[in-house]
């Protein structure tokens, strides 16, 4: 029996891409067996504004689960999946992981921002100019609000108990090219057979190339040798290790899975595989991830987690055994 995403969480802000995000879980849910599907509006707790329905007698409350049921009935109209709105004050990385936590979700699904940096300074409030000592307001920095862009989604995907979806503003119109980035761990493993189920259970019936990417360290290079030869070779004895690999797989059919072989000169795996994504035009990268310890099982791996720093145009699975996380994610809370 394949790993089911039965419950699936989806924070929300009530910006444009919250539409996108809508249609794409709509799609999913259609492909797979939801249940459930909760979405999540994080409120934080220093945030203060006018109440916005003075006039109507309405709650911030009220007004947003109103805007959010108008916003999503369409989309999951004569639908099986139960659909649920709910609002939480806090901060919102701490709320979003406490809640996967609190309802045993499988799936968290985030909208990544494409960053935009504003080239120009924000001016100063006039309002702050009456006191004797005036806020100070630091001009827009790129550097700094490239790093904000993405900080909720890597504090999320390594904090998570779950595994995560990350959703780019630019989607795919189908999910009909899924890479897999392998290295034969169990991890690896558990990506292949949920791309796989995916795969079979779509009307589609995506493509999954698998892609294992390799050094071959210059102290195990042998002088009078080739150099092409010593890769060759060393690429010939990982394809043998893949074949092994995929017999460990719940995988019934050898022909639906290919795996593409690339050298990375530069030891940085992650900035191969958001290469090839883009040169061939994939839309979907499904990537496991599992620590060496208990510890460490919580927490990305070094390639998802720098894959999350590119921008990348395809939306990014990152699949993690929650059984062998919420443990750990118990002892967290209660430190």
């Amino acid at each position: 029996m394949y790993y089911k995403l039965k419950r699936i969480l989806a924070p929300i802000d009530f910006s444009a891409q919250d539409e996108q995000i809508i249609t794409f879980l709509s799609a999913i849910a259609r492909m797979v067996d939801v249940e459930e599907i909760f979405f999540l509006h994080v409120i934080p707790q220093d945030h203060w504004t006018k109440e916005p329905g003075y006039s109507t007698g309405q709650s911030i409350e009220e007004l947003l689960e109103s805007k959010f049921a108008t916003g999503v009935a369409e989309h999951f109209k004569d639908h099986p999946t139960q659909i649920h709105f709910r609002i939480k004050h806090g901060s919102k990385a701490e709320t979003i992981v406490t809640y996967a936590k609190n309802k045993m979700i499988d799936l968290i699904a985030i909208g990544k921002k494409r960053f935009r940096p504003d080239p120009s300074p924000k001016p100063v409030p006039e309002e702050a100019l009456k006191y004797s000592h005036p806020i100070e307001f630091l001009t827009s920095s790129p550097i700094v609000e490239k790093e904000s862009s993405g900080y909720l989604v890597r504090k999320v995907a390594n904090m998570s108990p779950c595994s995560m979806l990350i959703i780019p503003e630019n989607l795919p119109a189908t999910i009909s090219h899924v890479i897999v980035p392998v290295d034969f761990n169990d991890a690896s493993k558990v990506a292949m057979e949920k791309a796989y189920e995916i795969s079979f259970q779509s009307a589609n019936n995506p493509k999954i190339d698998c892609l294992h990417v390799f050094s071959a360290p210059i102290n195990g290079f042998h002088t009078g040798m080739n150099y092409k030869d010593w890769i060759d070779s060393i690429a010939e004895g990982r394809r043998r290790a893949f074949e092994d690999f995929f017999k460990k797989t719940r995988i019934p059919e050898r022909s639906a899975v290919n795996c593409k072989f690339i050298h990375d000169p530069e030891g940085d795996s992650a900035k191969v595989i958001a290469r090839y994504a883009q040169q061939i035009k994939a839309s979907a990268i499904c990537i496991g991830t599992e620590g060496r310890s208990f510890l460490a099982s919580l927490i990305l791996g070094d390639v998802a987690e720098r894959l999350l720093a590119y921008e990348l145009r395809q939306p990014l699975f990152i699949i993690k055994d929650r059984t062998k996380n919420i443990g750990f994610f118990d002892a967290l809370f209660k430190l």
